[in-house]
């Protein structure tokens, strides 16, 4: 692959490189430096703990901060009565980070709730399980790529799977989910994150970059986004919600209407002299 992005662009005058996940950039300054010295690299998706490497190239890191406290906190006040947490979450290596972060965020609540982290069984046993979770239940859906055998599946396949017969409400860390039975959380926003990165890119295209003027990361916040539709189900306050909380796939009905209605009525409603 080196030599043939060697033979494709070693001969083009390349401005900006956008690398994703840890291994791309690691591609990029490892296997094929020559090709791209001294050209800005925007390195999105990088884990927290990785050391950027340090290349005659700027590099801009993206670290997503995935929010399992702030989800965690948020699912409390809209079931202040829960005593359980069902954590699913893959058997990838890529799912298996973000549940040894969740072990460590979560640590300080084992006093208060009883944390049932499911990745060790199959997909199969998690569905049965979530099946017939306790009253007083909090569904917590971390990233998954495959289960622990090997069976692929991707994080919005598995919520969708889940709602269908879970007995308690699904939050989670990730928007992708959201539309598929996933009531929401503190979400890794990728749309969010494309849009920043997109406009990072074109400041530093639009001026001469230099290392003082590139900046040395891109900070993407997680964003508070909800389904309606399952705060309806859960039958769920929306008062509880986070303030500047996102509610998608909202429903308007007669009632939320009712001030429009009455201007219109009070408008045509004929006028005596």
């Amino acid at each position: 692959m080196a030599e043939q992005m060697r033979m494709r662009y070693s001969h083009r005058k390349l401005d900006m490189i956008i690398t994703m996940y840890p291994e791309a950039l690691e591609f990029v300054v490892n296997d094929d430096r020559g090709t791209y010295a001294d050209v800005p690299i925007l390195a999105l998706y990088l884990p927290q703990e990785i050391k950027v490497p340090r290349t005659d190239s700027p590099i801009v890191g993206h670290f997503p901060r995935t929010d399992i406290t702030g989800t965690l906190e948020i699912a409390l006040k809209l079931v202040p009565g829960a005593k359980r947490v069902y954590i699913v979450s893959g058997a990838h290596e890529v799912d298996r980070r973000v549940e040894d972060q969740a072990r460590r965020d979560l640590k300080k609540w084992e006093t208060r709730l009883e944390l049932n982290y499911l990745s060790d069984l199959s997909l199969e046993e998690m569905l049965t399980t979530v099946s017939s979770v306790p009253p007083g239940s909090i569904i917590l859906v971390l990233a998954f790529s495959q289960d622990i055998t090997g069976k692929k599946q991707t994080t919005p396949e598995v919520v969708q799977r889940l709602s269908q017969i879970s007995t308690a409400p699904i939050f989670g860390v990730l928007d992708t989910p959201l539309g598929h039975g996933m009531l929401g959380g503190s979400l890794i926003n990728f749309e969010r994150i494309g849009a920043k990165a997109g406009e990072l890119v074109l400041d530093i295209l639009r001026r001469t970059p230099t290392t003082k003027s590139i900046p040395g990361f891109l900070d993407v916040p997680p964003v508070a986004m909800f389904d309606w539709r399952q705060l309806r189900h859960w039958n769920l306050s929306e008062s509880a919600l986070p303030k500047g909380s996102i509610v998608v796939n909202r429903e308007f009905t007669f009632w939320d209407l009712k001030y429009y209605i009455i201007g219109v009525l009070a408008l045509s409603w004929p006028s005596r002299s």
